[in-house]
């Protein structure tokens, strides 16, 4: 079940790819502290490595359909490695930087001052979880687990530089607070989210003579503060939902003019809202409007610095794979902040509706 969950893991999204380095320390400490811990050190590694062989040939079998089957196919997409030490170990110490130092945590915690709206219902929420919290830490037993909140505490600070190491040899993941390639932190995450639970218990060992209550209130107040902190930072994913409706509804309303072969190009929208995207291109509004309009055959984008005009119609492209392409002589204009709707027949007819309104295609 471990290795179909790690391979599901990777295939969907590489960055699980470096938790293979932890996996045989894991199996290192469950053997040490198992019935198996008075074996010679040679069974032991021996056990580790049986364990860990199924997690290799997974990583491996990834690693050769993204290098070598999915090139074959010309499937996907290509991306160049960096092969720079320099640039390597920058990437881990972003990484650290943007989980632990302090520029960062401020910048999740300045979210607090700013205004909060989430309605009577969000509120109500907020003091359920609050209150569910603090009952389950008051009638929380700590036991004596010391040893596997420490181990956990020192997996957690090894797992957050491990995760970023696959994207040491990529010139284009560099660890962000904001933007979509915030998702970069996502196997960070983990390990902070590690850090901080066994950090908890340990404080809870320590000040042991600290009134139950105390405590849950301390744990809750704490929660209540990421609570919101989360809230905020949804709040770009919010007003980029209402904007993705708003585009939606303005599509279903001209479905009667769109045929099978046409192409739909979105002009002036803002792609991003901070950190959240509205309309990125081929990969979200294309399949947004073939939805809307029940056909499979519509092709659509959003006007970025990926468009290129050719000689037949534009071109959407990322590295070396072709998104989209939109024939000249099938395509609508869609100008979502005017509302306005055009239908061009040439690339030179496509030039003059742009300039009209202050666009310009390379």
């Amino acid at each position: 079940m471990a290795t179909a969950s790690f391979a599901c893991s990777i295939y969907h999204y590489e960055f699980a790819l470096p938790f293979l380095a932890l996996f045989p320390l894991v199996s290192l400490y469950k053997n040490q502290t198992s019935s198996i811990k008075d074996r010679l050190i040679k069974d032991r590694l021996l056990k580790v490595l049986i364990e860990n062989l199924p997690f290799l040939f997974v990583a491996l079998s990834m690693v050769l359909f993204r290098t070598k089957f999915l090139p074959t196919i010309q499937k996907g997409l290509s991306y160049s490695v960096v092969c720079d030490s320099s640039h390597f170990f920058d990437v881990i110490a972003q990484g650290l930087a943007v989980n632990f130092a302090p520029a960062a945590q401020a910048f999740y915690w300045s979210l607090l001052s700013q205004p909060i709206s989430m309605g009577l219902a969000g509120y109500i929420w907020l003091f359920a979880t609050v209150l569910v919290s603090f009952k389950l830490m008051a009638k929380a037993e700590a036991g004596d687990k010391k040893t596997t909140a420490l181990a956990l505490f020192g997996l957690g600070l090894l797992l957050v530089p491990i995760s970023y190491t696959i994207y040491g040899f990529s010139p284009e993941h560099m660890p962000v607070l904001e933007t979509g390639m915030n998702r970069v932190n996502a196997g960070a995450a983990l390990g902070v989210s590690l850090v901080l639970s066994s950090a908890v218990y340990l404080f809870a060992s320590v000040f042991g003579n600290l009134s139950k209550k105390v405590f849950a209130a301390l744990i809750s107040l704490l929660v209540a503060a990421f609570i919101l902190i989360d809230w905020q930072f949804a709040t770009p994913w919010i007003v980029s939902w209402q904007a993705q409706k708003q585009i939606q509804q303005a599509i279903k309303n001209n479905a009667a003019k769109f045929e099978s072969g046409d192409g739909i190009l979105l002009v002036g929208i803002g792609r991003f809202i901070r950190w959240a995207p509205v309309l990125d291109g081929t990969w979200d509004f294309q399949n947004s409007v073939r939805i809307i309009l029940a056909n499979p055959k519509i092709n659509a984008t959003v006007l970025s610095d990926r468009i290129k005009a050719g000689n037949e119609g534009l071109i959407d492209s990322f590295g070396n794979l072709t998104l989209t392409e939109l024939k000249y002589d099938r395509l609508w204009l869609f100008f979502c902040q005017k509302g306005l709707l055009l239908k061009v027949q040439s690339k030179a007819e496509l030039e003059e509706k742009l300039r009209e309104n202050g666009v310009e295609i390379k």
